[in-house]
């Protein structure tokens, strides 16, 4: 048996670790070496938007 809490401390400390590292879009990696980041297509608002009901 554990200490209780115990689990909950190691998930902690495990999402720290996880946020500690760098993502491939940060801008201290090389630039070739570095993922593209994702380009989200803006909605037309003057196209007639279709429903089924």
């Amino acid at each position: 048996m554990g200490r209780p809490g115990e689990g909950k401390q190691k998930k902690v400390r495990k999402y720290a670790v996880m946020k500690r590292m760098i993502s491939l879009r940060d801008q201290r990696i090389n630039e070739k070496d570095r993922a593209k980041a994702l380009v989200k297509k803006k909605e037309d608002p003057s196209a007639i938007k279709e429903r089924e009901v």
